[in-house]
């Protein structure tokens, strides 16, 4: 049963509808600096801003949008590595002789594949680095379809499984909530977000999944301010729309709801609710899944007393507009001293609507002295030094971009000096690599074991006993990606210290050196650094070869010098 007989359906119905409700109102100024921040990434501006100039430019620096795509590619390449395994399965316990760690771990890689769990992060992370906060649903899907094939010469259909496996999809922050004053835990916060069907998609669920459907009807989708951008910010994020809203405006609103609840003085640890059309209570039990809410969330950095993050176009948002403002203003000025703007008088043959500069151009007049070229004030002139400077406090800010790349705007660094600015911010990104792997990337990757142990026991694909088994799963990606970073910069100071002082050089082991260097860049081929044994056979074979050519030049001087000394004899 989805609902227990003794619950008070309309009681519990209502909390989960006022509750989304009242947390959204109190997030509102959350969300005006998040559609702030989509804007400016999409480079979008308001001309309704223009109405009384549309003669100004109105054009939108790409400088979110940079530093939008730069950390998103970051997280994404800092919490995959490509050639390395973003995970570790090993036995709960440790004293046991049999394992199934390996055999567990080798599965779980292939059905992650197939969810192609990786390539779906990217929308989660884009919206991660454009909002500071970012929500995916991961359910169990298990979908059938007809399929024809042929038997024994007659065609017949068969239903298969399409897809039998968790899943990982991005949803619009918008349509999620949390508590905006308490910090987010991941198992006992609640975590709301809200969905618009068909109705005949709930019908259509297995037998008993859904109650009281009969009394829902497709007008219930209301159409609040967020949903205006729906489908903008569904496109540059790559969110998949909901159904209803996709095809038509109508709909069933549903709100599921997951978490710990306490609904008219009862405690209802991890359960699950779903409220359709804001009044009709649909599900209301014990949260199905054993890995806990079938959801993640994530911020990029969190904010005290909240449960909302804050992103890096954030701060820089006042920024984003001086260098939009600056740059209109500057292609206004140069429009008005290359078209030109004059005060004229009326004297019958002036056009208004003729007097703009054009080459070869003529302005008809009854008296020269009735028309005079107006300049712009030299002093308002701006240059691009204050968009430079800037656009270098925004690089600051996010710690990426040029900081990045090893460079500091405003002049030449050294090698060391690049080294150590980069250090300074990988530093800072290293710490939101860290956080958001243990947020999103590991909570998901621990719920999706526990959803293969429910979900697949029986299903004749993997043996019931390896399912049964206790296993803890480490999540290696981002500290695998820092700590090769890490190591690479060490490796990198200890050269150039090799280079300064021989005696350092001779100190260190030159293949052991070489295999940390390949390994630390990420190069999997083994082969590529030499063995100690190979240093000495290729140093024994360069002086060998040395010692000939020497021997053969010295050969060669005394047959030169004999022949020179045979020469004198003759000419004698």
């Amino acid at each position: 049963m989805a609902i227990n007989e003794e619950t008070n359906q309309k009681e519990v119905a209502e909390f989960v509808s006022e509750t989304f409700n009242s947390w959204k109102e109190q997030r509102s100024p959350k969300e005006q600096v998040w559609t702030d921040c989509v804007n400016n990434y999409l480079t979008y501006v308001d001309e309704s801003k223009y109405e009384n100039w549309p003669w100004r430019s109105k054009v939108c620096d790409t400088f979110s949008q940079e530093i939008g795509d730069i950390i998103t590619s970051s997280l994404k390449n800092s919490l995959f590595p490509i050639g390395e395994n973003i995970f570790e399965i090993e036995d709960a316990n440790k004293e046991k002789d049999i394992t199934n760690a390996i055999e567990m771990s080798n599965y779980y890689s292939k059905q992650l594949k197939k969810s192609r769990y990786v390539e779906k992060m990217r929308p989660f992370l884009k919206q991660l680095a454009v909002t500071g906060n970012s929500a995916a649903i991961t359910p169990w899907v298990h979908k059938k379809r007809p399929r024809k094939t042929r038997r024994k010469g007659k065609i017949i259909t068969l239903n298969e499984t399409i897809y039998d496996n968790f899943t990982f999809d991005t949803i619009d922050m918008f349509d999620c909530v949390v508590d905006p004053h308490s910090p987010y835990d991941p198992v006992t916060s609640i975590f709301m977000y809200k969905r618009v069907v068909h109705l005949n998609t709930l019908k259509s669920a297995p037998e008993g999944t859904y109650s009281n459907l009969n009394e829902l009807s497709e007008d219930g989708v209301s159409q609040d301010q967020s949903s205006t951008h729906k489908a903008q910010r569904a496109a540059i994020f790559g969110l998949d729309l909901d159904e209803a809203v996709s095809s038509s405006k109508k709909g069933v609103e549903l709100i599921f709801a997951f978490g710990d609840f306490n609904i008219g003085g009862k405690e209802y640890l991890d359960y699950m609710i779903v409220v359709g059309n804001d009044n009709v209570l649909l599900r209301f039990e014990e949260n199905p899944y054993w890995g806990g809410k079938p959801v993640t969330f994530a911020t990029y950095d969190d904010l005290w007393f909240s449960g909302y993050g804050k992103g890096p176009l954030e701060p820089v948002l006042g920024v984003q507009e001086l260098i939009n403002t600056f740059s209109n203003q500057k292609a206004d000025i140069l429009n008005m001293i290359i078209m030109g703007t004059f005060a004229y008088v009326e004297d019958g043959i002036i056009d208004p609507d003729d007097l703009f500069m054009q080459p070869g151009g003529g302005i008809p007049v009854g008296d020269i002295d009735n028309i005079r070229p107006l300049h712009p004030n030299t002093n308002v002139a701006l240059t691009f030094q204050e968009i430079s400077e800037y656009r270098e406090g925004g690089d600051r800010s996010t710690g990426l971009s040029d900081f990045e790349r090893g460079q500091f705007p405003g002049g030449r660094k050294s090698a060391r000096e690049a080294s150590i600015i980069k250090a300074g911010s990988s530093n800072r990104f290293n710490d939101i690599i860290k956080h958001v792997g243990g947020r999103a990337v590991s909570h998901t990757l621990r719920f999706f074991l526990e959803s293969l142990k429910q979900f697949k026991y029986g299903s004749g694909e993997i043996d019931d006993k390896i399912l049964e088994g206790e296993y803890d799963l480490k999540y290696l990606g981002a500290e695998t990606s820092i700590n090769n970073a890490e190591l690479l910069e060490r490796l990198q100071v200890l050269n150039q210290m090799m280079q300064q002082n021989k005696e350092i050089t001779l100190a260190i082991d030159e293949a052991e050196f070489a295999k940390e260097a390949v390994k630390a860049i990420g190069i999997k081929n083994p082969k590529l650094a030499r063995t100690r044994e190979q240093i000495e056979i290729k140093r024994e074979q360069d002086q060998a070869l040395a010692e000939a050519q020497i021997a053969a030049s010295q050969q060669e001087q005394a047959l030169l010098k004999a022949r020179g000394g045979a020469e004198g004899a003759e000419q004698v």
